[in-house]
């Protein structure tokens, strides 16, 4: 998925969420349930195919980054975080409970 088609999802309307859980269902990648305590609603569940291919994006994801970032300073891109992990504060989001370290390289294969 192309960062602008992710922006769309994530600002769509319920009937657009909707929409894209359908081809993902279509595509073998989610399985809707009715759900337990609520049966208006349904939960979504990533299939193993879905797992599979979300594991294979963060992959691909995380390579990109760490080859676009390659070149910056590790305390330049430290500063960087920082900075914008206390602008998502003001806007509301909370403290993560632990820090994720910058890694340099290409990020580990699943075993």
């Amino acid at each position: 998925m192309h960062f602008k088609e992710s922006v769309t999802i994530a600002l769509s309307s319920p009937t657009g969420v909707s929409g894209v859980l359908n081809r993902l269902e279509r595509g073998g990648l989610v399985e809707r349930r009715p759900n337990p305590t609520d049966r208006r609603g349904s939960s979504v569940q990533l299939t193993p195919a879905g797992v599979t291919a979300a594991n294979a994006t963060v992959r691909a994801w995380t390579t990109a980054q760490s080859d676009a970032l390659r070149t910056v300073p590790e305390d330049a891109c430290r500063s960087a975080a920082d900075a914008l992990r206390n602008v998502l504060l003001a806007l509301g989001d909370t403290e993560p409970t632990a820090t994720a370290p910058i890694r340099r390289g290409r990020p580990e294969p699943d075993r």
